[in-house]
């Protein structure tokens, strides 16, 4: 129980000192993708070739008006103002309708996907 605590010399304090300098130093930086900032921009091939000017655009040609409206038109409407009828809704159904409906439709599914597959494998030995 009364053991002795004994005290180590430390000889390595500069050791200590370069461990924090590396710790401080960053990794290189990776080369940035891309066009350096500043660089001048490129020359063309042939400098020697002049380039084309742009072609003004044509403006557009404006039907000339017709007769029409000359006199008032009607009021035209949105489409939202016209009503759709709307579709007569079932009555809603059970749930052991709606049940029965589903499990009908998985058996369906079921026998077809099994005489499609005896389908296939009888045209294999034919």
């Amino acid at each position: 129980m009364a053991d002795v605590i004994e005290e180590i010399p430390i000889e390595e304090a500069a050791t200590m000192e370069e461990i924090a300098a590396e710790a401080t130093e960053t990794p290189p930086e990776k080369p940035k993708r891309g066009r350096p900032k500043g660089s001048k921009n490129k020359t063309p091939k042939n400098a020697d070739v002049p380039e084309e000017a742009p072609k003004p655009k044509q403006p557009r040609k404006r039907r000339p008006p017709s007769p029409q409206s000359e006199s008032p038109s009607p009021p035209r409407h949105s489409r939202a103002s016209f009503a759709l009828p709307e579709p007569e809704r079932p009555p809603p159904l059970d749930s052991r309708q709606i049940a029965a409906e589903v499990l009908q439709l998985l058996s369906t599914r079921h026998l077809d996907l099994r005489q499609a597959k005896r389908e296939k494998y009888r045209s294999w030995f034919q």
